[in-house]
């Protein structure tokens, strides 16, 4: 889903292990240099990144069980791109954190922590050391 190619994109591209890749829907912006993490079957989150050529907080979530409908989520704290995000299980909940990247003022080391079952909110997390 998006991503850069001599500009940024609002392509996407479906990949298959046993055979050739297909175009896939175009998006309603541009996005590049963010990040990205599966955290359902029903949820793909696009984080942060250049938005339309700006440094953006914003998160898009993709449906691929409704023909891939993509939404708002909730905005990071601060935008950012060349970002690091994953998931992983907290006390059974699924979480998502993302952390370092580039801001307004250059390199940052701030993370960001989303529970999306329990919380529409971003919340700090510990900074880590360069």
């Amino acid at each position: 889903m998006g991503g850069y190619e001599t500009e940024d994109l609002n392509s996407t591209e479906f990949l298959f292990a046993n055979k050739k890749s297909e175009q896939g829907p175009t998006l309603d912006f541009v996005i590049a240099h963010h990040c990205m993490v599966k955290v359902s079957e029903s949820a793909i989150y696009m984080v942060g990144g250049k938005q339309d050529g700006e440094i953006s907080p914003q998160v898009w979530i993709a449906d691929p069980t409704n023909n891939f409908e993509v939404k708002k989520g909730p905005s990071l704290q601060k935008g950012r791109y060349f970002h690091s995000c994953a998931v992983y299980q907290d006390s059974g909940a699924v979480k998502i954190v993302v952390a370092g990247g580039f801001g307004d003022a250059g390199p940052t080391n701030s993370v960001e922590i989303l529970d999306p079952s329990t919380s529409n909110q971003w919340e700090s997390g510990k900074n880590f050391s360069f």
